[in-house]
C-alpha cells in the first residue's frame, strides 16, 4: 500500500502557516478546532522566539564567565609565581643581614661598651666626658664605611615588606573575585535550568497540539479526499488547454465533490 506521508506532512505545513483551505475532508466544527490549534500554535512559536533569545544571552554569559574564571586562574598562578619568588627574595636578605650583622658586631661590641660607660652623662668627671666624646667621635668614624652596606640591607627588607603587602592585597581582590564568580555560575546554572525546562515545557505543549492536528488529519474521510483530488490532479495534467487546466485545478482546491 502506498504511503501518504508525503502529503500528510505538504498538508500540515499549510495549516501551520495558516492555509486552511475549506472542506478537506474535515466538519465545520474540526475546522474550527483546527484554527484554533493552529493561533495557539503561533503563539507558542514568539514564546519559542523569546526563549531562543533567552539561551543566546544565557551562552554570551557563559562566555564571560568562562573568561572571568581563566581570568581568576591566570591571576592566580602569578599570585602564586611572585609569591616563591618573594619568599626566594627575602630568604636571600636574610642571609645578607646575617652575613652584615657578623661583620659589624666588634663594633656593636664597642658601641654597646661605650654605651655603658659614657651613657650617663651627669655621672661623669670633666675628663671622663671628655674622653666620651673622643671616643664617640672615633666610632663615628669606625660605623662610616658600615653605613652603605646596612641601608642597603635594611631598605632591601623595607622593600620585601611592601611587595608583600601588595601581594596580599592582590590575592584579597583576586578571593573576591572568585567568590562573586562562584555566586554569578550558581545564578547563571539556575537560570539555564529554568530555560531548559521552559524550552522543554513548550515543546510539549507544541507537540501535544501538532499531535491534535494529526489526529484530525488521518480521519479517513480525509484521507479518501486526499486520493479523490490526487486523481483529479493526474487528470487535470493532462489537459493541454490552460483555461480548461485552471477550472480542473481549481476543484483540487474546493473539494472533489
Amino acid at each position: 500500500m502506498k504511503s501518504n506521508c508525503g502529503l500528510m506532512m505538504v498538508f500540515a505545513a499549510a495549516i501551520l502557516l495558516g492555509g486552511i483551505a475549506p472542506l478537506w475532508g474535515q466538519t465545520k466544527s474540526e475546522l474550527r478546532e483546527i484554527e484554533a490549534l493552529r493561533k495557539e500554535l503561533a503563539e507558542l512559536q514568539v514564546d519559542e522566539t523569546k526563549l531562543d533569545g533567552e539561551s543566546k544571552t544565557i551562552e554570551a554569559r557563559r562566555a564571560s564567565l568562562v573568561m572571568t574564571r581563566d581570568l581568576v586562574r591566570g591571576s592566580r598562578k602569578n599570585i602564586a609565581k611572585d609569591q616563591d619568588a618573594l619568599v626566594l627574595d627575602a630568604a636571600k636578605q636574610d642571609i645578607a643581614l646575617a652575613k652584615f650583622d657578623v661583620k659589624i658586631a666588634p663594633l656593636n661590641a664597642k658601641i654597646r661598651d661605650y654605651n655603658i660607660r659614657c651613657g650617663n652623662n651627669f655621672n661623669l668627671t670633666h675628663i671622663q666626658f671628655n674622653a666620651c666624646r673622643a671616643e664617640k667621635t672615633y666610632l663615628d668614624q669606625l660605623c662610616v664605611p658600615y653605613a652603605a652596606e646596612g641601608n642597603s640591607v635594611s631598605a632591601w627588607g623595607f622593600k620585601i615588606n611592601e611587595q608583600q603587602e601588595t601581594i596580599s592585597m592582590r590575592r584579597d581582590m583576586v578571593e573576591k573575585q572568585a567568590a562573586n564568580l562562584n555566586k554569578a555560575s550558581l545564578k547563571w546554572a539556575r537560570r539555564k535550568a529554568k530555560n531548559n525546562n521552559d524550552v522543554r515545557a513548550l515543546q510539549g505543549r507544541e507537540n501535544a497540539i501538532l499531535l491534535k492536528i494529526r489526529g484530525l488529519f488521518l480521519k479517513e474521510s480525509f484521507l479518501d479526499d486526499l486520493k479523490a483530488r490526487e486523481k483529479i490532479a493526474r487528470g487535470c495534467a493532462r489537459i493541454n488547454d490552460a483555461m480548461t487546466a485552471t477550472r480542473c485545478l481549481d476543484r483540487i482546491y474546493h473539494g472533489s465533490r
